[in-house]
């Protein structure tokens, strides 16, 4: 996947050597060619290995025909995603699989190893990426400031699709680019957002064939320019039970301290929304004791304390809704569902990195980063 320059450094805390970057052959799609890598990248992680062999090879195929662009030794690149009025602005950087051994580079999920195992052997046959693993990292109003300056000119790459807006600017070698590579040198640790398993697969690829790969293409996003979303949930009706004998249940739970009926849905940290027979309900959270990070989001509070015991009496079990944004959204699924809706205040990315910074992972569909790099634009040739 990418033009981050031979230049860029890899991050390391500043008491440790950095990582050795890579010097992969990274190319920027021309505009007419973007859309292509995005059909080639599903082809890519859709279908058999044979398959993706020979989809790469049509990969350089259209690199040696110059669907691609080289930015020049020391060029910089910056990379933004728009969506539904959101948009978030980095700095692609080779990222160093020892920094992520180290533990400079933290991960907030668990993988599932043969999905790992899955996209490492699809590394091996393919010897090339086509998404950056999404990270983010503390502020640092300087470098903000000088990637501003780079993407308030036309970007030199755009593509839309799926409602998500890619653009890229390649930024020449010189003043600018340095002092961005300077300021990204300072950054001390950073947390992934999106690409756990593919950063994983990386890794166990680059243990098995230590020569082909030692660095991943990065995004790196500031952590207040990322927009981060909860999952509601849903609990299929416990049989037999009305609405008062539910609503019993929910106000006797150990981590419940309140709930009543409400007009106003709006969502705040330690307070959950719950949708019931056509009604909306505040279901206020005791404050957590545990000093566990994970333990003490309000998901981890509401399933292990309110909804947990009731889950273990029904049989019954919470259902995630991906892709669900709103409360009224969640009462038409619940409602054609025969269902109990939860609405949560989603995690604030300090919840994502203090958990990371614990070594610990969050719960399953608590959160998701959302717009999410994605194929298109870039491809990185491992070699």
């Amino acid at each position: 996947m990418n033009p981050p320059s031979r230049n860029v450094d890899v991050l390391a805390a500043p008491e440790s050597p950095p990582v050795a970057p890579t010097s992969p052959r990274v190319l920027v799609a021309n505009p007419r060619q973007a859309a292509r890598l995005s059909e080639l990248d599903a082809k890519l992680t859709g279908g058999t290995l044979t398959a993706a062999c020979k989809d790469a090879a049509r990969l350089r195929q259209l690199a040696r025909q110059e669907a691609f662009t080289q930015p020049p030794d020391g060029a910089l690149i910056v990379y933004r995603l728009a969506a539904d009025g959101h948009e978030q602005t980095g700095v692609l950087a080779d990222v160093g699989i020892g920094d992520y051994r180290a533990g400079r580079v933290r991960r907030h999920e668990a993988t599932q190893p043969d999905r790992v195992r899955r996209m490492a052997e699809l590394l091996a046959v393919t010897r090339c990426e086509l998404v950056p693993v999404m990270l983010t990292h503390q502020p640092r109003p300087r470098l903000g400031a000088l990637v501003a300056s780079i993407a308030a000119r036309t970007p030199d790459v755009e593509l839309i699709g799926d409602d998500v807006a890619q653009s890229v600017w390649i930024e020449p070698p010189g003043a600018l680019a340095d002092d961005v590579r300077a300021e990204i040198s300072d950054i001390d640790t950073l947390y992934i957002a999106d690409g756990h398993h593919r950063m994983a697969a990386a890794e166990r690829h680059a243990t098995r064939d230590p020569g082909g790969c030692d660095a991943v293409l990065g995004a790196l996003f500031p952590a207040d320019h990322l927009r981060l979303l909860g999952y509601p949930r849903s609990l299929p009706r416990p049989g037999g039970m009305s609405a008062s004998d539910l609503l019993d249940v929910l106000a006797s739970q150990p981590a419940t301290e309140s709930i009543e009926e409400c007009a106003d849905i709006t969502i705040e940290p330690g307070s959950v929304a719950v949708w019931l027979d056509g009604r909306w309900y505040r279901l206020r959270l005791r404050t957590p004791r545990s000093a566990d990070p994970s333990a003490s989001l309000d998901v981890s509070v509401l399933e292990d304390g309110v909804l947990g015991p009731l889950i273990d009496a029904t049989g019954t079990r919470v259902l995630p809704l991906p892709g669900t944004r709103d409360a009224d959204a969640v009462a038409r699924w619940c409602a054609e569902h025969d269902a109990v809706g939860f609405v949560l205040h989603p995690p604030g990315v300090a919840d994502v990195m203090a958990v990371a910074d614990a070594g610990a992972v969050m719960p399953p569909k608590s959160t998701w980063f959302d717009p999410k790099a994605r194929a298109g634009p870039f491809l990185r040739e491992l070699g």
